[in-house]
């Protein structure tokens, strides 16, 4: 599955514990061509800019997020 997929899927109900789900994998964060911090995971095709993770997350219900961190 492309990781970009994976990503785009999340709901605002599951964001937080998906991307805790996945980032506990193994994954390896690294500089693009052009500058950008990437984050690739093992099991996921394709990679993503870190500004893309953390605009997921902070678009996500914070109720929601504040209970899945508990």
């Amino acid at each position: 599955m492309e990781l970009q997929t994976k990503l785009t899927s999340f709901t605002r109900k599951n964001t937080v514990r998906e991307l805790n789900t996945m980032l506990h994998s193994t994954y390896q964060v690294s500089i693009s061509w052009w500058g950008e911090r990437v984050v690739s995971i093992q099991g996921y095709d394709g990679e993503v800019t870190i500004n893309e993770i953390a605009s997921k997350y902070l678009k996500c219900d914070s109720f929601n997020a504040d209970q899945e961190r508990s």
